[in-house]
This record gives structure tokens, sequence and C-alpha cells, in this order.
């Protein structure tokens, strides 16, 4: 069974805070979505495999996805899984970013790279508290996910300069 502690969703965003007290690894399959995808690992234990890379997790860490990019995550079900995710539409962000830069560490990556960001890769927030400003109640809930989201994504950039091409994939085993 799973807790959801928080959930938004309308046609530009799909935000939520789940817990899994007792993970169903079955639940947990190969898939892909039509948005870009923030996937924040709060607790718990296991990997996440995208396009073929193994990203072995520990709390605090980020992933993020690119639409299309298939993904799912092996769990050690002996413990609690909590995350907090965010899929979004792009478009959303043309009107104050029309060059794109906000969107460039989904976009410009190879599939299956670049895709892990660590808890110290962050300097002026953390994911906890981006994602936390996203869910912060609101008379718009959208302006509270744009709150949290755009210094998000302004930090993802300048990390994701820092990468080079074979930064953190690790090769499934076949």
């Amino acid at each position: 069974m799973m807790s959801a502690f928080y959930r938004y969703l309308d046609d530009d965003f799909n935000l939520s805070h789940t817990l899994s007290p007792n993970p169903d690894q079955s639940r947990f399959v190969l898939h892909t979505h039509s948005k870009v995808e923030l996937f924040y690992f709060v607790k718990g234990s296991g990997t996440f495999h995208i396009e073929g890379s193994a990203y072995p997790l520990e709390s605090g860490d980020l992933l993020i996805m690119q639409p299309a990019e298939s993904h799912y995550i092996e769990l050690d079900l002996t413990q609690p899984y909590e995350r907090k995710v965010l899929h979004f539409n792009q478009d959303i962000l043309k009107a104050i970013d029309p060059k794109g830069y906000l969107s460039s560490p989904f976009l410009s990556h190879t599939p299956g790279t670049q895709n892990l960001y660590k808890s110290h890769h962050f300097h002026f927030g953390s994911c906890e508290h981006y994602f936390d400003t996203m869910m912060t109640p609101g008379p718009d809930p959208r302006v509270s996910i744009f709150a949290g989201l755009v210094p998000l994504l302004h930090e993802l950039c300048s990390i994701h300069a820092s990468f080079s091409e074979d930064v953190n994939p690790v090769p499934d085993s076949v």
C-alpha cells in the first residue's frame, strides 16, 4: 500500500510525495512518460535503471528523465520507499525561457547518461527545499510549483554544465 502525503495534478504538472512502507516491486515496472521527470529519492534502498544504465540510490539523490526515457526502480523490499516526483510539460517554461536554458539538462544528454544529481552537487539549495517549496500550500498550487521549480532548474543547469558525457552511468548487467 502506498501513502500519498501530497498530490497535485493538472495538464502541465503532476507533483506527488509518496511513501510505500512495504514496497511491491511489481508496481515499479519499466515505463516512459510524455513529460520530463524530476525524481527526488527521500529514503529507501534501491537502484534506478534508465535506458540501460544503473544508478544506485542514496537519500537526497535527484534523477532527471527526458520524455520517453525508459526507466524503473529496483528496490530493497525490506525498507520503506519514499520519493517526491514532478512530471511537467517543458513548454510551460517557454514564456520565461524562450531559448530553453532551463530545459537543457533534460534535453542535451544522451539517454541513460547524466541522469543522477547527488545532494553534494547542490550549492544554493537542497532538492528537499525545492520540492518543499513546490508543495507549499497556497491559493494557487501552480505558483508554489513555479517558486520551487525555476530555482531548482537553474541550479541543475549550473551542475549539468560541469558534467562530462560519461558522468555517472553504470551499465546494467545483461
